[in-house]
């Protein structure tokens, strides 16, 4: 989260992923397992973690202000390079015979 590079961001960051019961904001690859079993399909799947350096473009920053980070001024952040972490879930989803 951007928080842990401009504290003042954690006020949006709460009001976005603050509420636990907010499926579009707050899922786990388990939910998204448990969701595709409960459609009628088998999963098989595994979650990576990539660590990079990234570097935060103006792009980010508007993407960011226009979705999440409508009262904070990102503009500190912009052309800096930040470790930067990622979850992936790889999914396979087949039809139960």
């Amino acid at each position: 989260r951007l928080s842990d590079f401009l504290p003042e961001a954690a006020k949006d960051e709460k009001a976005v992923y603050g509420d636990p019961s907010n499926t579009l904001t707050n899922w786990t690859d388990a939910d998204l397992n448990l969701a595709f079993e409960n459609a009628g399909f088998n999963v098989d799947s595994r979650t990576e973690t990539v660590k990079e350096t990234r570097t935060i473009l103006a792009e980010d920053i508007e993407r960011w202000r226009e979705r999440t980070y409508r009262s904070t001024d990102l503009s500190p952040l912009a052309d800096k390079e930040l470790p930067w972490k990622n979850r992936i879930v790889f999914l396979r989803a087949s039809e139960k015979e």
